[in-house]
């Protein structure tokens, strides 16, 4: 594998969703109400299920990430495509064309697509010199990591292990990655957690189709880290874009990352 020429490219669709009259749900279950909406209307088998899944996966992990934003009169979506997006594309376009027709959430609030737009992210995951020796990670929606199979905090080895893997998984399908990821293994081991202010949040959602209730909580807040990021930090910049731990189609797990100074 070629470390230097090592990327995720990802497209990005936007859909600007006018809404004839607000959601009847708080702004934090808007990502359910997608997810349970577009989940309806995508096609059964879109992408077919890979030979093996990755480790610490109990199945493989979905192949885009909603992003949900408030706008005035309606909503922002966001989908980030991380597989195949001359499959994915014109599939999530088809449904959102159903979403808008069947309408959303309780009472189906009629929906109008304004505007849509679609874009192509390239991020190199190759080591960088000039990277910060001190970061700040932001955990926007509630985040979920599970290390050694038990549920984990905000320990860079067990937030860093969960977003390689996934990371891993869309940027070198098919590949062995193994000699890789035990190097970044080896260097996040060696991050120190420096502060960590994080909030334990509780919420469910319950499927309209089976009725069937999941947890999808995880912690909110921010926590910081000291060390050598140069293999690390093109890693966490992707993983602002594929999200990382639990739920993340349901835009759980959305983290942003920033540099602190010395």
């Amino acid at each position: 594998m070629n470390r230097r020429a090592m990327q995720l490219s990802l497209s990005v669709v936007q859909f600007r969703l006018l809404l004839a009259r607000p959601l009847q749900v708080p702004p934090d279950k808007y990502g359910n109400v997608i997810r349970g909406a577009f989940g309806l209307a995508l096609p059964a088998g879109l992408i077919p299920p890979p030979a093996t899944v990755p480790s610490g996966f109990g199945s493989p992990p979905a192949p885009y990430v909603f992003r949900v934003e408030p706008i005035a009169g309606g909503l922002l979506l966001s989908v980030h495509l991380l597989a195949d997006s001359g499959i994915l594309l014109p599939a999530f376009h088809s449904a959102a064309s159903r979403v808008a027709a069947a309408g959303l959430g309780p009472g189906r609030v009629p929906v109008t697509i304004a505007e849509s737009h679609t874009s192509l992210v390239q991020l190199p995951l190759a080591p960088i010199t000039d990277a910060p020796s001190n970061i700040r990670v932001h955990f926007l929606t509630p985040t979920h990591l599970k290390h050694a199979g038990a549920p984990s905090s905000a320990s860079f080895p067990a937030l860093f292990h969960r977003l390689r893997d996934r990371i891993l998984y869309f940027a070198a399908p098919a590949q062995d990655h193994s000699a890789l990821a035990r190097e970044l293994a080896s260097r996040a081991a060696a991050i120190r957690q420096i502060d960590a202010q994080l909030t334990r949040v509780a919420t469910q959602r319950t499927s309209t189709r089976t009725g069937q209730t999941h947890s999808i909580g995880g912690f909110v807040g921010q926590a910081a880290y000291s060390g050598n990021f140069q293999a690390l930090w093109p890693w966490l910049l992707a993983a602002e874009w594929t999200g990382v731990g639990r739920h993340t189609t349901w835009g759980n797990g959305h983290i942003r990352c920033e540099p602190l100074g010395p």
